[in-house]
């Protein structure tokens, strides 16, 4: 299988004023890796804001402006005499993306060596960056943003499933479950102007991450996790492993709910490793 390089991948990236915006300041298509990591996290350091709220924010790939605005935004547009349809930061308005982005709270050194030796280096092709947030005494740990370029192009729903099976498989389940969805959005690399001196990025050239090859080797998790979420929907709290798995895939399937972070969860988690101790 030949394997893509970041000389010949492109992305898309849409940025806003701050996180308080709905609206796009910009929406950047046909960006090369090298583009993207510029726009990102600027080879001239992080942007310093007091506050990170005000600091530009961006969400993958870009809107769409044939749909009807919605919420305040649309009261806004009203208000203004503006069209009632066009781009937003919204579920609706997202469309695809080739990248792939993890946000990490609290990890120990060891853990942050382990994730960048799972995805970054060795000729791979990546960004990393330290977020606003980190150095203050009140949240300890290192915090960093992950973000990769991938093979393939995901919709919502695909890139969902997929952040979830990588940070179960690569990541131990380590990286924070809200950044699954496509549409939240995430800051540029920024440091409080007192913290400055602490943040750091690591900006990478090379192999793109292989994710379609990547998702056919864990198809069986990809399977799990439907089966587990048609079994939610419906109530039910059993969660039963595909017929055939070996004990390792399961054990990787059962990990995800040491995370929970509901009752339900915690009950489908509980019937997944009491599947794993009989098989």
């Amino acid at each position: 299988m030949s394997t893509m390089h970041s000389d010949t991948w492109q992305g898309e990236v849409t940025i806003y004023l701050s996180s308080t915006n709905t609206r796009p300041t910009q929406m950047l298509s046909g960006l090369s890796w090298a583009d993207s990591i510029n726009t990102l996290a600027p080879s001239t350091g992080p942007v310093h804001c007091a506050e990170k709220q005000k600091l530009p924010y961006f969400t993958l790939g870009l809107l769409r402006d044939d749909v009807r605005l919605s919420g305040k935004t649309l009261e806004r547009a009203r208000q203004r005499g503006e069209p009632e349809v066009g781009a937003m930061r919204s579920a609706a308005h997202m469309t695809t993306t080739t990248f792939i982005v993890f946000e990490f709270d609290g990890l120990t050194q060891a853990q942050l060596i382990m994730i960048g030796g799972r995805v970054l280096g060795k000729g791979r092709a990546g960004l990393m960056y330290t977020t606003h947030s980190y150095g203050r005494e009140d949240k300890p740990g290192i915090r960093v943003r992950l973000i990769l370029p991938v093979d393939t192009r995901l919709d919502a729903n695909s890139y969902r499933s997929a952040h979830e099976i990588m940070n179960t498989v690569l990541f131990s389940g380590l990286a924070d479950r809200t950044g699954k969805s496509l549409c939240q959005q995430q800051a540029v690399f920024g440091a409080h102007p007192e913290r400055s001196h602490l943040a750091k990025c690591w900006r990478h050239e090379g192999e793109v991450f292989s994710l379609r090859q990547f998702l056919v080797q864990h198809d069986g998790l990809a399977i799990q996790k439907r089966t587990c979420a048609k079994a939610q929907q419906s109530a039910s709290t059993q969660c039963n492993a595909p017929i055939g798995l070996p004990t390792l895939a399961r054990l990787e399937q059962a990990a995800q709910y040491l995370y929970a972070g509901s009752y339900r969860d915690w009950s489908v988690g509980l019937q997944a490793f009491k599947a794993l101790s009989s098989y």
